[in-house]
């Protein structure tokens, strides 16, 4: 739960994390059916990661930022993509805005490509539930060992779990060491961690 018990729903009302028809939450309000609440994310106390990232595209909602490889979305580091964003995205003016821009997913730390970030808290929800629902659909460019040609479905299994991933294969090279180089467009089908490895 977010506010386990009264006593730090009372703090988050001083802390001012609730918004009721658009105003700041007091203690001596009385709820009623139909109002409209919000809640706020708490502030957090992190240190800003001063590294540069490219923003593709940007509003008050979200952003996608083409993540460098090696740079992790989340991690107990300190040097992540996270704590990077605020000196990289303009702070949201909208009323539900998240203290800090959230990611609202993740891609490898070796993997580079656009990570969608959402700046308020309607946007981090909606987006959310489209990555859920399967409707953003990710698709990735990777140089594999040997050759491959064609397209198809690799089918395995993760953890007690089907992964399905489908290939098509864009170019090959020859390579003396490796049997050759293969270039694929892969599209995870199932969203099993680690799959396309």
């Amino acid at each position: 739960d977010i506010f386990p018990s009264n006593k730090s729903v009372k703090k988050a009302i001083e802390a001012k994390l609730f918004l009721v028809n658009g105003n700041e939450a007091s203690r001596g309000i009385f709820i009623k059916a139909g109002d409209h609440i919000i809640i706020l994310a708490k502030k957090s106390t992190f240190k800003v990661f001063e590294f540069k990232v490219e923003v593709q595209y940007e509003d008050d909602d979200f952003a996608i930022i083409n993540k460098p490889s090696g740079l992790s979305v989340h991690s107990n580091s300190h040097r992540n993509l996270i704590n990077a964003l605020p000196n990289n995205l303009s702070k949201s003016m909208a009323i539900d805005a998240l203290h800090q821009a959230m990611p609202v997913h993740r891609i490898d730390a070796l993997t580079s490509g656009l990570v969608l970030v959402a700046k308020n808290r309607t946007f981090q929800i909606a987006l959310g539930r489209l990555f859920e629902q399967r409707l953003i659909k990710k698709t990735y460019i990777a140089i594999v060992l040997g050759k491959l040609t064609g397209e198809g479905i690799f089918s395995t299994n993760i953890e007690g779990k089907e992964a399905h991933s489908s290939y098509k294969c864009i170019d090959t090279k020859e390579h003396n060491k490796y049997r050759g180089l293969s270039l694929l467009e892969l599209t995870p089908k199932s969203g099993r961690t680690h799959q396309l490895r």
